[in-house]
């Protein structure tokens, strides 16, 4: 299997691909791919805004974050209210730099923590052929399936298992990182041990809708591991909608959402604590006959009326300047609900910058992921400072 290493936009020409690498990554949404015009027969590809692991076609692409792995973690620890991420809590792994194999220590120690008393066991409702009476017996099915015969009986009944949901998320996402490559030794070991403790288990297979399980005082001790596991089954199911050949499998992180969520969050807590109502990903209607709709990424309402609004882009601006199209979609925004100053809110620009447009303004902020969290939280502190003057403007008829 040929390996391939990039950064997250990183592009690199010069990729030798067969028939079917091509036709499967020119179906992919986490890669742009092109003939490279240097190099006749060549491919260009360009990783997007996705990072992680994906095994696809015979290849294996690791695509590695701006941030760094562990500020990286940092990060979805916070979006998955999870504890602080403390690479010294694994000192042999504290010079590692591959996302995987920290992902699966990380979800290692959680389901480690969660099985330390045993696995959760629980009632399953069961349906059955068996050669006696067991519960109740399933009239409609045995006379459907078996007419005119007695044996074996359709029945129902609950049976106390540990093949529950708990059980079947933490199992599906042990299985699913244990076939990944390059994970170290001891980390495959851990996953085997999970997998051994877990045994009789069905493992969840990964799906984008993998399903969430209700927390209870009975599976608390699960809280935090059935986190890490929804991420994983998540996050590995690289299925795509244009066919079998760009079907993959690994593990990919959509860092625009990781943006929007940490960077969200911040927003809305700062905002909370200036006392206004600052809400996220809502939709409106666009047109006056409401057939089109608009979803912003940010928007402070004050006393029921939209006083800002904001638009969040994780993307790499050309040479330093907002792009054409981000601008565009701003300013329709703040067009239809009447505003005079839109917001956009990139991870990686520069200095602030306002610009004018037909009697609109345009503040282009930036809020970096790479830098502690003390220091993030200050930027998103002045990006919702200067939301919420727009709504103490708009009632002072400035």
């Amino acid at each position: 299997m040929s390996e391939l290493l990039l950064s997250e936009y990183q592009r690199r020409g010069g990729v030798s691909l067969d028939a079917d690498a091509v036709k499967a990554l020119a179906g992919r949404r986490e890669f742009r791919i092109s003939p490279d015009p240097a190099q006749p027969g060549l491919w260009s590809l360009t990783a997007d805004r996705w990072v992680g692991i994906m095994t696809i076609a015979g290849l294996e692409l690791r695509i590695r974050p701006k941030v760094g792995v562990h500020r990286l973690l940092s990060l979805l620890s916070e979006v998955l209210a999870l504890p602080e991420w403390d690479p010294s809590s694994e000192p042999e792994l504290g010079h590692q730099q591959d996302l995987i194999a920290l992902m699966a220590v990380m979800f290692c120690g959680h389901a480690e923590r969660a099985l330390r008393a045993g696995p959760l066991q629980g009632y399953v409702r069961v349906e059955e052929a068996l050669p006696a009476i067991r519960g109740a017996i399933r009239v409609s099915a045995q006379l459907a399936r078996r007419p005119g015969r007695w044996l074996p009986i359709e029945v129902t009944f609950d049976d106390y298992t540990v093949d529950v949901a708990e059980n079947q998320m933490v199992a599906g996402a042990a299985t699913h990182l244990g076939r990944l490559h390059g994970l170290p030794i001891d980390v495959e070991r851990r996953l085997r041990r999970l997998g051994a403790m877990l045994e009789g288990v069905t493992p969840v297979r990964p799906s984008p809708s993998t399903p969430d399980v209700a927390i209870t005082r009975l599976n608390e001790r699960y809280r935090h591991a059935l986190v890490l596991a929804r991420l994983v089954l998540r996050s590995g199911s690289l299925d795509d909608s244009n066919g079998p050949r760009s079907r993959g499998e690994g593990f990919m992180v959509n860092m625009a959402q990781v943006f929007e969520q940490v960077v969200g969050t911040d927003l809305r807590s700062s905002a909370a604590a200036m006392g206004r109502d600052l809400v996220l990903q809502e939709e409106y209607p666009f047109d006056t006959g409401g057939l089109l709709t608009i979803r912003p990424d940010v928007l402070v309402r004050e006393q029921g009326t939209v006083t800002a609004v904001a638009d969040l882009k994780y993307k790499a601006p050309r040479n330093g300047r907002a792009l054409n199209e981000d601008v565009y979609q701003v300013l329709a925004y703040a067009r239809s609900f009447g505003l005079t100053t839109a917001h956009l809110i990139y991870a990686d620009l520069g200095p602030a910058v306002c610009l004018e447009v037909g009697g609109c303004r345009v503040l282009v902020h930036t809020v970096s992921l790479d830098q502690p969290a003390a220091l993030r939280r200050a930027q998103t502190r002045d990006v919702a400072a200067a939301l919420v003057a727009d709504g103490a403007a708009r009632f002072l008829g400035e």
